[in-house]
Order: C-alpha cells, then sequence, then structure tokens
C-alpha cells in the first residue's frame, strides 16, 4: 500500500529519488526557477510515497506538485491508495481522451515556437552527453549554426556517432519550403549547403574511424 502520489509516480518511472527530483527541477524551472535544487531528501520522498504524512509539505512543495499533478488536489495525492496505479485513471475521462493520453503518454513539453523550446533546451545541454545523434530536418541549425564545431568534435573523438539527414539544397522541395515561408529564392539552399560544408569540415578534422554523415540528402 502507498499514496496516491506514489501510484502517480509509478506510471510516470518517476518513483526514484533522483528521477523525481530531476522531474521537480525541470518543473521548478519552469514555475518557480528559486526553488530548483530544493526537492525532497530521501526520508521526506519516501514518506510522501508510503502516506505516513501527518501534514502538507512545505509551501514551495506544494506548488511545484500541484504543478505536477494539476488534475489532483493535494489531499488526493497524499491519501492512500491500494489498487494498480492504472486504476488511478479518472473515472470521467472519456475512451477518447484515455486514447489520446496514451498516445501522447511520453510528451513531457510543447513549445510555442523554436525560440522559446531553445532556450529551454539549449543544444549545450541536449547533446553535451550524447552518445548518438540522429537528426533530419531542413538545415539543422540546431547543431551546425548553435552548437560549436569543437564540441562536435569532442563528443566524435568521444565515441559519440552523429547522423545528419538534409533536405536537398539543390532540390525543388526546399525551393517550395522558401515560398512557404516568404524567404527570398536561395536562402534555405544556402544555409543548407553551408550547415553540410560545415560539418564536413569537422569529420575531416577527426581522427580515426569517426561515423559522421554530413552529406546525406533527401
Amino acid at each position: 500500500m502507498g499514496s496516491v502520489l506514489k501510484a502517480l509516480l509509478q506510471q510516470r518511472h518517476l518513483q526514484t529519488l533522483a528521477a523525481f527530483n530531476h522531474e521537480y527541477d525541470r518543473i521548478a524551472g519552469r514555475v518557480e526557477p528559486e526553488t530548483v535544487g530544493h526537492g525532497p531528501k530521501k526520508a521526506q520522498f519516501y514518506r510522501w510515497l508510503s502516506g505516513d504524512v501527518t501534514s502538507l509539505p512545505y509551501p514551495h512543495h506544494c506548488r511545484i506538485l500541484l504543478a505536477m499533478f494539476p488534475n489532483w488536489t493535494l489531499e488526493e495525492l497524499f491519501s492512500d491508495h491500494t489498487g494498480e496505479p492504472l486504476d488511478l485513471m479518472r473515472p470521467q475521462t472519456s475512451a477518447s481522451t484515455q486514447v489520446q493520453a496514451r498516445r501522447t503518454a511520453d510528451v513531457e513539453s510543447i513549445y510555442p515556437n523554436r525560440l522559446d523550446f531553445v532556450r529551454e533546451m539549449p543544444p549545450q545541454e541536449i547533446f553535451k552527453e550524447a552518445r548518438t545523434i540522429e537528426m533530419a530536418g531542413i538545415s539543422l541549425n540546431m547543431l551546425c549554426q548553435q552548437f560549436a564545431d569543437s564540441e562536435i568534435l569532442r563528443l566524435l573523438q568521444s565515441g559519440t556517432v552523429i547522423r545528419c539527414l538534409f533536405l536537398d539544397p539543390a532540390g525543388t522541395y526546399i525551393a517550395q519550403r522558401e515560398s512557404e515561408e516568404g524567404h527570398d529564392s536561395g536562402v534555405l539552399s544556402n544555409l543548407t549547403e553551408l550547415n553540410i560544408r560545415a560539418l564536413q569540415r569537422v569529420r575531416r578534422r577527426a581522427t580515426g574511424p569517426y561515423p559522421v554523415d554530413g552529406t546525406a540528402r533527401y
């Protein structure tokens, strides 16, 4: 037996202290940055999971928990739950909503535009410990323009595999995209060609059998 909070965390595979505090900091960074790094300690966290609490947590914990589980009250989160984690599906949830929830179960965040995404998830954080990078797109600016050549080289020399698939800068589809986005002719083509050459330049600097494909196009 444990708390409703425990079952909800099991649904998200966040039932360990490290996993929970990582998610806690991610939510806190969005809604209350000053609380990042101030998640629960081990003993407190496992009391939350067991439901062995005599009062609600500190206010900043409460605010982050409510942001993490917006459809639940604090009283519900710390109430006892004796069934399976999936038993906590709200009865009023429609069948179509349940299907949609399953389809988006692994979606963590949605950003209204590219700038907001980059602010929240800078390339330096996304790529710094990557062992495999596989990207497909038009110009792949996040890797080629916003991540330093020296860092790409460092990844390669540490064994990271990088595969990049660009839209053919000489093809018809990139010209269509330029028209759709209101660009002058050649803007996206030239940028894509520039980025391909940038990866080729890094590949030439790398020594050893480091797999880098900066020429694949579609």
